[in-house]
């Protein structure tokens, strides 16, 4: 052997240790966007279950308001209803129609004014 082919060698070696390293610092590389990546699909998970979850409760939100709504209009309804069918007095007999006395009258309007208040007030109008 002559003292030249160690160092002949030496080239050698030191590219197969380059090219382990390079494979080793490759496999690092994916491992560590595998890392990445499992961890961003967790969050895309969890930000995804939130998301329906948020979607969830303002569809029932919605549904809640709209029910309050139906029911605020429904009574406005029966008080508009209730005020338009209103007698004056059950004195005042339909066979025989009279000439209502200013009490009577005045009592009247009085129950007319307070079922319009309740509509206007359950639909959320000013009662004054």
């Amino acid at each position: 052997m002559s003292p030249g082919m160690p160092n002949e060698q030496t080239p050698v070696k030191d590219e197969v240790h380059a090219e382990e390293a390079r494979k080793t610092a490759h496999r690092e590389e994916m491992k560590r966007m595998e890392i990445e990546r499992d961890q961003l699909e967790s969050r895309n998970t969890i930000y995804g279950a939130a998301l329906s979850q948020t979607m969830a409760a303002v569809l029932k939100m919605d549904q809640a308001q709209k029910a309050r709504d139906e029911d605020h209009d429904l009574q406005a309804s029966e008080d508009l209803r209730s005020a338009a069918h209103v007698r004056p007095s059950p004195s005042a007999s339909v066979e025989e129609p009279r000439e209502m006395s200013p009490t009577e009258i005045k009592d009247y309007l009085a129950t007319i004014a307070s079922g319009v208040k309740k509509a206007m007030t359950s639909i959320g109008g000013n009662s004054s």
